[in-house]
């Protein structure tokens, strides 16, 4: 049997040493993606069967095993990194985007009210001094579409 299966095979068992785990996970770094999904297969039975000897061993060895850890899931940890940042930014534009249209309809609906009162007072301006063009309308300082759309109401 050739030394890199028996690694595989060797690393199923209770009594894993660090230098083991660190070694299993090492080799499954460098196998291709559809070996490495494997090797993570068997990553995972040897971590849950030796889950209180991981945990002593941090215990015994401290800023060593993160250290270790963090080396040896450094591509996973920026992969999350950057997975975080980006949905953070995603959430972030969407909240923005939604601010953004809650105050372009009330802005819409500020203008509607503008529009409004505009066209109101210049109906109320053409019946009190009895215009009836747009002109007379314009020369009084009424918009022309405010004007016009006063003169079709008359």
């Amino acid at each position: 049997m050739v030394e890199n299966e028996q690694v595989w095979l060797r690393s199923l068992t209770k009594r894993l040493t660090p230098a083991q785990y660190k070694n299993v996970v090492k080799q499954s770094e460098q196998l291709p993606e559809r070996e490495r999904q494997l090797a993570e297969a068997v990553i995972q039975v040897m971590t849950n069967a030796n889950v209180e000897r991981i945990e002593n061993w941090k215990e015994r060895v401290g800023m060593y095993w993160k250290d270790t850890l963090r080396e040896i899931m450094a591509d996973d940890i920026e992969e999350i990194k950057r997975e975080a940042v980006a949905e953070a930014v995603a959430e972030a534009v969407a909240e923005v985007t939604e601010k953004a249209a809650e105050e372009t309809k009330k802005g819409e609906k500020r203008g509607e009210v503008r529009g409004i009162n505009a066209l109101s007072n210049a109906i109320l301006l053409a019946r009190e001094k009895q215009y009836t063009t747009v002109d007379e309308l314009l020369a009084a300082g009424t918009e022309r579409e405010v004007a016009e759309a006063a003169v079709k109401l008359l």
